[in-house]
C-alpha cells in the first residue's frame, strides 16, 4: 500500500474509535455555544460502539445513549444462529495477536485477522481475497492512558 492508497481498515488503538468520537463531540461542544448535551445513537456495529464509548473514560461527553440492535459481539444472545457467514474472523491470530500485545509486542498488529464477504463491486481488489481488512489489533500504550 501506498501513501495515496492507505489500507482500509486499519487503527492505531482499540480504543482509536472511541478517541475519535470523543475529539468530534468535544469539537462540536467547543464550536457551537448552542450545544447543551449530546445524545449518541448507533445501529448494529455503530451500537457497539456506543456501548464501549458509555463504558469507557468518555462517557460524561454523552448525556444518553440510543442503542438500536447493538453489535454485542459474535456470542452475544442477541445473535441469531443463522446470521453467520458474512464475516470471518481468525481466531487463532487474534487471540495470540492480543496475548502478545499485552507482553508489548506490537510487530504482528498489520497481520489480517478478519475476512469479509462484501459484494464484488465493494471489494479492494487491491489485496489479496478483496475482501480482508487488517485492523491493528491493539496499542497497550493507548490503552493505558
Amino acid at each position: 500500500m501506498d501513501a495515496e492508497h492507505p489500507p482500509r481498515g486499519d487503527i492505531n488503538s482499540i480504543d482509536q474509535l472511541e478517541d475519535d468520537l470523543a475529539d468530534l463531540i468535544l469539537h462540536v461542544k467547543e464550536t457551537n455555544d448552542d450545544v447543551i448535551r449530546v445524545v449518541l445513537g448507533g445501529h448494529s456495529s455503530g451500537g457497539g460502539l456506543a456501548v464501549r464509548f458509555a463504558g469507557v473514560t468518555h462517557r460524561d461527553l454523552a448525556a444518553a445513549f440510543v442503542l438500536l440492535a447493538p453489535y454485542l459481539g459474535h456470542n452475544a444472545p442477541t445473535v441469531r444462529d443463522d446470521s453467520n457467514g458474512w464475516a470471518d474472523p481468525n481466531l487463532f491470530k487474534i487471540i495470540p495477536i492480543s496475548l502478545l500485545n499485552e507482553l508489548g509486542i506490537t510487530a504482528f498488529n498489520g497481520a489480517q485477522v478478519l475476512q469479509f464477504d462484501l459484494p464484488t463491486e465493494y471489494r479492494d481488489l487491491r489485496r489479496p481475497g478483496g475482501s480482508s481488512v487488517r485492523p491493528s489489533m491493539s496499542n497497550p500504550e493507548a490503552r493505558r492512558r
